[in-house]
């Protein structure tokens, strides 16, 4: 008997790339997603009450997207948009785009101080890979850079990651209260599974070490 409810490969995805960073961020109010190509991070993004605006940026605009007045939408080239933007004006940044140091150095502009940046990667398996991009989000003035690691049973290996940082200082304890308390479900997120997708298993953390 097939199980009727499912956990597919995008629904980790879409929860790994929000709720970690909204949850280690104290007050998550304003989100950029860019690339969200399902509208699954938004969803996601827009279940935490403390959030009042989400803008989305993407070339084309899912049919599933959210109808929900927090929700602004561009639809264009990254570089455009960020021309617009002030600096120190969101919490949260969700790239599922390709890495770019020089809109890297944009993300890092238009974060508040303690403002969170997270970027899709590769399998943890692809060291050299991994290695850059740390590098290149170091060279764009983020600190305390994290990898998170999550299964993905159609990309290769299994294995996927995405690296976290801040703008400034580290990473404070999570809001385990919240985790506990939220008024949603989640399929694959919780607290726990927020706590072991940071450890690095040895082979990654002798090449991986915090910058």
């Amino acid at each position: 008997m097939s199980d009727p409810f499912p956990v597919q490969d995008n629904v980790i995805y879409q929860e790994m790339m929000t709720h970690p960073a909204l949850y280690a961020h104290p007050h998550p109010k304003k989100i950029v997603i860019i690339g969200d190509n399902e509208a699954g991070m938004t969803k996601e993004a827009l279940h935490h009450e403390q959030v009042k605006e989400v803008h989305f940026l993407s070339e084309t605009t899912p049919s599933a997207l959210p109808q929900d007045n927090r929700i602004s939408i561009y639809n264009g080239k990254t570089a455009a948009w960020l021309n617009q933007i002030p600096e120190d004006t969101f919490d949260i940044l969700i790239n599922a785009g390709d890495a770019n140091l020089e809109l890297f150095k944009d993300f890092f502009k238009i974060l508040h101080a303690d403002g969170i940046f997270i970027q899709q990667s590769d399998s943890p398996y692809h060291l050299h890979t991994l290695k850059k991009l740390q590098e290149t989000i170091a060279k764009a003035h983020f600190s305390d850079l994290h990898f998170i690691i999550f299964p993905q049973p159609n990309f290769p290996s299994g294995l996927r990651c995405a690296i976290m940082a801040k703008k400034s200082g580290n990473f404070r304890r999570v809001r385990e209260k919240d985790i506990f308390n939220k008024n949603f479900s989640t399929r694959y997120y919780n607290l726990d599974v927020h706590k072991a997708s940071l450890v690095l298993p040895e082979f990654m953390r002798k090449e991986l070490e915090a910058t």
